[in-house]
């Protein structure tokens, strides 16, 4: 109830010059009613009456109506009811209290009238901001991309604060476009200090006050999405630290819709991809799985072949060409089966207490066919702890970094063992050109499944050796990185945990020995 009277009495008001013309005619009535009831009340009543039309003009028009009406009401009552009449003469000098009271009541009346005006406008105001912030929610809890976010933000800016208004949004590296900036008079370095702080500039602040424009930052719980800069029509509404939390309420909701739309797009990214994998894992689990019984058929026969033209030197080197190529096409079969295992999660560590020493050396007898011995150093150190892995999953690792600094590098090919409190760290550096220059930087991309260092060379393989070795690192709760030496070549780097070996008591050492 109070609401609509705060609503009526905003919306019932007259302008000014009207508001004016309206108390002068309505002391005029008041005067001529009052003459024609003047014998039947008292001086009291009348008095009332003339209060009575005070409250009306204040209001129907306002503060100062109400105030001219009340000093035309003292006059007209002087004049025409207070002896002796039609004259401004006083006889009886207790009048000039009542009329001083009189004047006194009818201000006051008029002070409270615009004091509740004022209420009903800020009210009127504070519910339109309410239903629009409302409405801002509810369109922006729709939207599914940013350029939605930008037109509604622009539509409801442009409802308040009349001007230009120009969103600057983050890209997917959290990085300001400023090339996309098309207003000259924008300072690039308002812009920058705002988003770099997070905190309003330009117009009427302390930073950049000299600005046309406003800047506010579009802060979001965890993130920044932007840069909203104002240039209003009327800035002086700006100035009013009310109309400024309203501003940031309304970019707080659009950086909130701004976040919501990237996480969105980043999980459904993540979910596509996972998809993805887990349908080419599955596919190539099947096709490595049927390969494998026809190649290991296929290099059985090829050994055969070979084993019976050993006196035709020419079909006996074909022969054998033939089965290297077979014993190829079946490691990579092994090779796809092994990572859809991997990445299927379907992985068994068997880990156990394990010396260094031995997986190194199986290691390189495995690749002994491709390497001279000479050109294969290792640097261990003396008495190196037991470590806790999976000896064939280990093994697995080394020799196919081996294989790949066969392939990519250039020998002496190192492999060095260092013990630190806590890990276990294993290097196999090459001599060779290096990472290439374009993966510099982007070192973890030659960990991805089907990504070569070299995309065109005369090296065999389709990118699989460095992940399995990725993936077998981790499921051992190691990590593997890759950087280029500042001796030349590239350096692959594994940490694998460690604790302290199980306490072997001497009795069962004896009895081993």
């Amino acid at each position: 109830m109070y609401s609509s009277f705060l609503n009526y009495i905003n919306n019932c008001r007259l302008p000014p010059l009207k508001g004016y013309c309206f108390a002068v005619l309505i002391c005029f009535f008041t005067v001529i009613i009052t003459k024609q009831i003047v014998s039947s009340f008292e001086t009291a009543n009348i008095m009332m009456i003339f209060l009575l039309s005070v409250v009306v003009i204040a209001v129907k028009a306002g503060r100062g109506p109400a105030a001219l009406a009340a000093f035309i009401n003292v006059l007209a009552m002087d004049f025409f009811y207070i002896g002796p009449v039609f004259t401004f003469s006083v006889l009886d000098l207790q009048y000039l209290m009542t009329f001083a009271i009189m004047l006194g009541v009818g201000l006051l009346i008029g002070q409270l009238t615009a004091g509740l005006r004022f209420a009903a406008t800020l009210a009127e105001k504070r519910e339109q901001r309410a239903s629009s912030l409302f409405q801002l929610t509810q369109h922006l809890s729709a939207v599914v991309s940013r350029e939605q976010v930008k037109t509604i933000g622009e539509r409801v800016i442009r409802h308040f604060y009349s001007g230009e208004v120009v969103f600057l949004l983050v890209n997917d590296e959290f990085e300001l476009q400023l090339d996309a900036l098309q207003h000259p008079d924008i300072e690039i370095e308002a812009i920058n200090w705002t988003f770099f702080n997070a905190k309003i500039s330009g117009i009427y602040t302390r930073h950049f006050s000299d600005s046309k424009w406003l800047y506010m930052p579009l802060e979001a719980p965890s993130s920044l999405g932007g840069i909203l800069m104002l240039k209003a029509d009327n800035p002086e509404g700006l100035s009013s630290p009310e109309q400024l939390r309203h501003l940031q309420t309304i970019t707080r909701q659009l950086a909130i819709a701004l976040e919501r739309i990237h996480f969105s797009c980043k999980a459904q990214t993540a979910y596509i991809k996972y998809e993805t994998e887990q349908l080419r894992s599955t596919l190539l689990s099947a096709i490595s799985h049927d390969l494998r019984t026809p190649l290991t058929a296929l290099t059985i026969m090829a050994e055969q072949l070979k084993n019976e033209y050993k006196e035709n030197k020419k079909l006996y080197y074909q022969i054998d060409n033939l089965v290297a190529k077979t014993c190829q096409i079946n490691r990579l079969a092994m090779n796809l089966l092994e990572m859809a295992r991997l990445q299927s999660g379907d992985v068994n560590i068997a880990a156990d207490w394990q010396s260094i020493e031995e997986i190194v050396g199986s290691a390189l007898r495995s690749v002994e066919q491709n390497i001279p011995k000479d050109k294969l150093i290792t640097k261990l150190p003396c008495d190196l702890p037991l470590v806790q892995f999976d000896a064939m999953l280990i093994e697995r690792v080394l020799v196919n970094l081996v294989e790949n600094a066969i392939k990519y590098g250039k020998p002496p090919i190192e492999i060095s063992v260092e013990v630190l409190p806590s890990f276990l760290v294993i290097k196999v550096l090459d001599h060779g050109d290096g990472i290439p220059q374009d993966l510099v930087g982007k070192e973890y991309k030659l960990f991805e499944t089907f990504t070569r260092g070299v995309s065109e060379s005369a090296q065999t393989g389709v990118g699989l050796g460095l992940a399995i070795v990725k993936a077998i690192v981790l499921a051992h709760k190691g990590t593997i990185t890759a950087a280029n030496s500042k001796t030349g070549g590239a350096c692959f780097t594994i940490k694998l945990p460690r604790k302290a070996p199980p306490e072997i008591m001497e009795e069962e050492i004896c009895s081993y020995q």
